[in-house]
């Protein structure tokens, strides 16, 4: 039970998230300039883990993610499964308290995960895979976004109740 609560809280802290992203993007008229929080939370979680943790916790991410949107859900989970592993990958090579590297890391995945995401709506919704550029252009002012907060907001992120009790350093 000790083991299960940080994780219960992710899944509260991802699922917030989630919901912000929707009221950013919906009601306060953002639409793509809004940045991916749950991925950004994600991300800025993983900073802080061993490996052996990072499939479990994006597992957790993608599951409350999932739970929020209208997206497919195992297109969510593979994404997020796919954002993590490269997250945790990218942590282990390089450090993620340099803000260039962690800014780069956060926009590269919301960028990433933002075009599978588009990749599988236009393929559901027409019968056949995106070829067009345009896809990939609507999901950078996301990424830029993402990017930025890493910049800003980091720190905050990684000091969430809950995301310290299932800390340990990578380095």
């Amino acid at each position: 039970m000790n083991r299960l609560a940080p994780y219960l809280l992710l899944a509260v802290w991802s699922s917030v998230a989630t919901v912000l992203q929707g009221l950013a993007v919906e009601v306060l008229g953002f639409g793509v300039f809004a940045p991916d929080l749950p991925l950004f939370l994600l991300v800025a979680a993983l900073g802080q883990l061993y490996r052996s943790d990072a499939v479990r916790v994006s597992l957790v991410a993608g599951l409350a993610r999932a739970s929020f949107t209208v997206e497919p859900p195992f297109a969510i989970l593979a994404g997020t499964l796919a954002v993590g592993l490269v997250a945790d990958t990218v942590r282990r090579i390089a450090d993620l308290s340099r803000p260039l590297t962690r800014s780069v890391l956060v926009g590269a995945a919301a960028f990433g995960l933002g075009l599978w995401l588009r990749l599988v709506d236009t393929d559901r919704a027409t019968g056949v895979g995106a070829r067009d550029l345009v896809v990939a252009v609507e999901v950078v002012p996301t990424a830029i976004s993402s990017a930025l907060l890493a910049l800003v907001a980091w720190r905050a992120a990684q000091a969430l109740p809950g995301l310290r009790r299932i800390e340990r350093r990578a380095f």
